[in-house]
């Protein structure tokens, strides 16, 4: 009897603990719903606070403050910072549901504004009219905008299309000639506009200024593309010393052309140092540049008061010393010219820095009123147009033709433009900016 009724013991024992812990998981079960509901309402008027932040700000940019105190919404309250952090605006909002108790919660959304940039596409263009064609083995790794249209051609049934893995927007709906079959990772749109820049961005460093020359510039385009302006001229080669000091040696005395092209420089030229974040400002003259830089340096040419020079011209491969293809780089260059980025026939294009039949630049570049364009294209080495940065250029000029295969003596560049990512968090120096704040980045925090 007694071991039986020691049974009936522990048997209610282990039914009254069932009870309890259900009872007790019931609470916690509906604590942690009411904790979810209020965590949601909190986080709804921190949206609600940062998007009316974000009107304020397009309105008021210089809006500075704590703008809302722990003001009553929707049950909770509101709580609006915004703040210089750096060269960026910290907006902070905080929703906080209900107001008190011991299931309240706390949310907030901080974000991030900063100037925007032009250099978000690998191309973007403000008149293409469809004259010049993305073609057979052209690629586009990145998003390319026009505020005019697009057009896709090939050549001799060729089965490879042009090729673009990013957005491709335009204003005007694209052209597509008969038996063309663009690749496109996604659906193109059109009745998409994008200011384009008017001027370079200032800075507050003084420029580092190589010089002007009395020598005339003879380069010309082909295809009567471009007709530069009798201008004179300045060739510079970058190149970093055996003390990691970023140098330039250039020469002012007209183009040395040898078999080996435009460049010859000779150890007579003249060296000069670069500061590290430094511009390298070149007014009223044509720049040829080619070399390797370290850091941020960005080269600008403007014309002069008679329209004369402000075109830039690159004679052989620019590279970052660092490579930014291969992972992360703190090296930013900027090609920027008032007028035209010239890639420039050297006579003998196989002779670059790279090889392969390749011809490549790491940089931001910018043809402010004109545009990127090879010299010569019709008649020069068919190789690859290897850019990985961004082009901002105001008209479509040519690069290269056909359907040639890579290594033919004639049909110029075939264009291999890759997105340079690094380019939404940090810029080349004089980056053209858009007149409206732009999001950098974006942070939900539980407070409580």
């Amino acid at each position: 009897m007694t071991g039986r009724l020691a049974l009936l013991l522990v048997a209610g024992m282990i039914v009254a603990m069932l009870i309890v812990n259900a009872m007790m998981n019931t609470s916690d079960a509906t604590d942690n719903f009411v904790s979810y509901v209020h965590r949601s309402n909190a986080y709804d008027i921190a949206v609600s606070g940062a998007n009316e932040a974000s009107t304020m700000m397009y309105f008021n940019k210089s809006l500075r403050g704590h703008i809302k105190n722990n003001e009553t919404l929707s049950g909770g309250t509101i709580d609006i910072v915004i703040q210089n952090v750096g060269a960026k605006i910290q907006v902070v909002s905080t929703g906080t549901y209900p107001p008190s108790g011991p299931n309240k919660q706390t949310q907030q959304v901080i974000f991030y504004l900063g100037p925007g940039y032009f250099d978000n596409f690998v191309v973007l263009t403000d008149n293409d009219d469809g004259t010049v064609p993305w073609t057979t083995y052209d690629t586009a790794y990145g998003a390319v905008h026009s505020n005019n249209t697009l057009k896709m051609d090939h050549y001799g049934g060729s089965l490879i299309m042009p090729v673009f893995n990013d957005r491709v927007t335009t204003t005007k709906p694209l052209i597509i000639t008969a038996g063309t079959k663009p690749v496109f990772t996604y659906p193109p749109e059109s009745g998409v506009s994008v200011q384009f820049p008017t001027a370079f961005d200032s800075v507050a460093d003084p420029p580092f200024l190589v010089g002007t020359t009395n020598f005339n510039s003879t380069i010309t385009a082909g295809n009567g593309l471009i007709n530069l302006n009798t201008a004179k001229e300045v060739h510079m080669q970058f190149f970093v010393d055996g003390s990691g000091n970023q140098m330039v040696r250039y020469f002012r005395d007209g183009k040395r052309m040898t078999n080996n092209g435009y460049g010859d420089f000779r150890t007579t030229d003249t060296v000069a140092a670069v500061p590290s974040d430094g511009i390298v400002y070149e007014p009223g003259v044509d720049v040829y540049v080619e070399g390797t830089i370290k850091d941020k340096v960005s080269v600008l040419t403007i014309p002069d008061g008679s329209g004369k020079g402000g075109n830039l011209i690159v004679t052989n491969d620019v590279l970052c010393q660092t490579d930014p293809r291969a992972g992360s780089s703190p090296d930013f260059i900027g090609l920027l010219a008032q007028n035209n980025v010239i890639i420039g026939n050297t006579g003998n294009d196989n002779a670059t820095n790279s090889g392969s039949n390749r011809f490549m630049i790491d940089a931001s570049i910018v043809a402010l009123t004109g545009g990127l364009a090879a010299a010569d294209n019709s008649s020069r080495n068919r190789q690859i147009l290897d850019i990985f940065g961004s082009i901002t250029q105001e008209v479509r000029r040519g690069v290269g033709y056909g359907s040639l295969p890579i290594g033919s003596s004639t049909g110029g560049f075939m264009k291999g433009y890759k997105y340079d990512y690094r380019l939404l968090n940090d810029h080349a120096l004089l980056m053209p900016t858009t007149p409206l704040l732009s999001l950098q980045s974006w942070l939900v925090h539980t407070v409580i």
